[in-house]
């Protein structure tokens, strides 16, 4: 299988850093990730805090280029994460695998302390 983004070939591996499992594949050249829907919901689950988020994500315009699905080849549908709307994953319609640019994992994964403090006041205020 093939990078959807820039063709380089895929190697398998893993979904967090301390992971033994290679449940996914990833391009070495731009570290973009093609992940299961099953692992996809193991990414949202994790929190990482951060005094500050950085987002290293695609800009935009890259995010709306149509992608081929390495397993698949068909055109992948794009979904904007409810957790960051500066993700937008791309999704086959047909084997529901997901390609994350290089960044969008520890977009998803990553909350700011400044975040994690609003959120707390608004359920109190609830």
């Amino acid at each position: 299988m093939n990078c959807p983004r820039c063709q380089k070939p895929l190697v398998p591996g893993h979904l967090t850093e301390h992971s033994i499992f290679e449940k996914v594949q990833v391009c070495e050249t731009c570290k973009g990730t093609f992940i299961g829907a099953e692992d996809l919901v193991e990414v949202e689950v994790q929190h990482r805090a951060a005094l500050f988020e950085f987002h290293h994500v695609p800009d935009a315009a890259a995010q709306q280029q149509p992608l081929i699905c390495p397993a698949c080849e068909i055109t992948m549908g794009k979904v904007t994460s409810e957790r960051d709307a500066k993700v937008v994953m791309d999704l086959c319609p047909k084997c529901h695998h997901t390609w994350l640019d290089g960044g969008e994992i520890e977009a998803l994964q990553t909350e700011s302390l400044l975040h994690n403090l609003v959120s707390l006041f608004r359920s109190k205020r609830s």
